[in-house]
């Protein structure tokens, strides 16, 4: 993906500066992540940013306080005639020296309080910040992918999406984004100090800072591409982590049957040992350098010691500025070595930011968002002149289809696997739009404004039933919260599909017992009977069944289709299946074959 081909048109991200992004990739992703958050998240982040430069001159401000301090200590005979000191005394009435220091004492302890209490406010703030930030981003993926046409999940990998939502939003957040909060409050803080170290001594200012400016320097140069290589790596890793786990816990009989144990697990841990050995990788190289700067920031104190006291002559004049510039240093170096450690996370999570952000920037078709028009079915269902290929295929599926469903007919639609006869449902029901014809309801063409409105009036049964680990109740009433399930009609729908009697002898709990993960406790025509369950519970215009019955065992399948025959009469229905007597009971039917459809009586 092209990083450079996305616009910018919000005010934060302009100050970024994009003359960095031919050397520093992170840069130009940093610009792009920034331009895809939401108002409210821009305006907390530039809040969090002033809190972190309040926070660092607090800091200062703290570090400052301490070399007056120790002035007074080491050297009291050079308080006297000081203005500030006199001044001092007279505003608390101070009159011995041992009470200036207890008061001064009092001060700095209440300053380097009020400037902890500053820093722990500021890191409250980011850790919310950074949460709350995970939290809508993980809203916003789901509702993008829920909300996507129904052609675009059919050419995603579930795994990838759950990877994207649950690690990669994760990785993002923890790895970019407050390691570039905390970079840019570290800048600040070593540009502050560092301005406050020239004032007091600018030589060794200057030689200490360029010795350890080479140092990371030469180390960010060495690790740059390096982090950026092994953090594919571990992208790629992370994806394969999940696909493999969707894989085998998905058809987990057929591994049990086919002895799969041994390859899923090997291929896993694979990929997990070079997930976690590249982050391993990555941490260790954020942190080494950490020891050298230590090392060489020791040896500069010891030589700043001695150079400070051969200039002034005398150890007691050199204390307060030795002092001044060991509490520096000791707040400095931990925040040079936070700034390198920040950039090298982040390099290594520039992969996963890419994936994120194109995610994020994918254009927007959201049909439930559209004000919805209310459409009826009392008359008729009519496909007229459709045709219909997927994106990116040559073929047509469907050729100048052409179709009536009267209200109250039963219509059979017969043919062998492949064929479309799945494809002419998504069709009729919305899920997939037509290349080219219409599909009307009572001569109302189904367009993106209405297509909703009909899609509440469809009950429909799949041929694999997805039940949720809930109870009965929750999956006849799926999606809709308990306080609003209609309990009499549940028992209608149940007595309907004939499961009723099953409900009352399966456990004392009755509606409230528990089916199991995707109804593992139910047998194949017992899932069955819960779709038909499921379907009618909403009083639908339209059944429509997909092959509902082609796992059954004969019994099974005579059983579900006597119950929804029985419905004749009192519903509208559409009947897919390859096996023909099934279909014998039908008012039409017709044979879909090379794209057409046929009408057989």
């Amino acid at each position: 993906t092209d990083l450079h081909t996305i616009r910018f048109d919000i005010r934060l991200e302009r100050y970024l500066p994009s003359w960095f992004g031919g050397y520093f990739p992170m840069i130009d992703v940093i610009r792009q992540l920034i331009s895809l958050l939401s108002y409210p998240q821009k305006k907390k982040f530039s809040l969090l940013i002033i809190l972190s430069i309040f926070s660092t001159m607090a800091d200062v401000f703290g570090i400052a306080s301490v070399m007056p301090f120790m002035a007074m200590i080491s050297n009291p005979d050079s308080l006297d005639g000081n203005p500030w000191v006199e001044s001092f005394k007279l505003l608390f009435s101070i009159s011995e020296y041992s009470q200036l220091v207890l008061v001064s004492s009092f001060l700095l302890m209440i300053i380097l309080m009020m400037s902890l209490t500053i820093k722990a406010f500021y890191l409250r703030s980011q850790i919310r910040f950074a949460l709350i930030l995970e939290q809508e981003l993980c809203d916003r993926l789901v509702s993008q992918y829920l909300r996507k046409p129904y052609e675009w999940s059919l050419s995603k990998n579930t795994a990838d999406i759950g990877k994207t939502v649950m690690s990669e939003v994760n990785h993002v957040v923890n790895g970019l984004v407050v390691p570039v909060i905390i970079f840019v409050t570290q800048l600040i803080a070593c540009l502050a100090i560092i301005s406050f170290l020239l004032i007091l001594d600018p030589f060794l200012t200057l030689s200490a800072g360029l010795a350890i400016a080479a140092i990371y320097g030469a180390l960010i140069s060495l690790v740059r591409k390096y982090l950026l290589k092994i953090g594919k790596k571990t992208f790629a890793a992370n994806r394969e982590r999940f696909k493999i786990l969707s894989e085998a816990f998905g058809a987990i009989r057929e591994v049990k049957l086919l002895q799969l144990h041994d390859p899923y697990f090997n291929n896993f841990s694979k990929n997990a040992k070079v997930y976690f050995k590249n982050l391993a990788i990555s941490q260790v190289i954020s942190q080494i350098p950490r020891f050298a700067v230590e090392a060489l920031a020791f040896c500069s104190m010891l030589i700043c010691i001695q150079y400070l006291v051969l200039q002034t002559g005398s150890i007691q004049t050199a204390i307060p500025i030795i002092s001044g510039f060991a509490f520096a240093v000791y707040r400095l170096m931990p925040a040079i070595q936070q700034l390198y450690a920040n950039f090298a996370q982040a390099q290594h999570t520039i992969p996963a930011v890419i994936s994120l952000v194109e995610e994020l920037s994918q254009p927007q078709i959201i049909k439930n968002e559209l004000v919805q028009k209310e459409i009826k079915f009392n008359k008729k269902v009519e496909i007229e002149k459709v045709n219909f290929k997927y994106p990116n295929s040559e073929n047509d599926i469907f050729q100048n289809l052409d179709l009536i469903i009267n209200k109250g007919e039963f219509v059979g639609i017969l043919g062998p696997s492949g064929e479309g006869k799945s494809t002419f449902l998504d069709l009729l029901t919305g899920l997939l739009i037509p290349s080219s014809g219409k599909i009307k309801v009572d001569g109302i063409e189904l367009c993106d404004e209405n297509v909703a409105s009909w899609q509440n009036k469809i009950g429909y049964v799949s041929q694999n039933i997805y039940l949720v680990d809930g109870t009965i109740e929750t999956n006849i009433a799926l999606g809709d919260i308990k306080s609003t399930v209609n309990r009499e009609q549940i028992e209608k729908v149940a007595k309907l599909s004939k499961l009723d009697k099953f409900i009352k002898n399966y456990s004392e709990k009755g509606y409230q017992s528990t089916v199991g993960e995707r109804g593992s406790r139910l047998s194949g025509g017992q899932r069955q009977r819960m779709g038909v369950a499921r379907a009618l519970y909403k009083f639908p215009s339209l059944l429509v069944l997909d092959e509902a019955t082609s796992s059954l065992d004969t019994n099974s399948e005579k059983f579900i289709m006597d119950t929804i025959y029985d419905l004749k009469g009192t519903a509208t229905a559409i009947i897919v299946s390859h096996n023909a007597a099934n279909l014998a009971r039908c008012d039409k039917l017709y044979l879909v074959e090379n794209g057409l459809l046929k009408m057989q009586r």
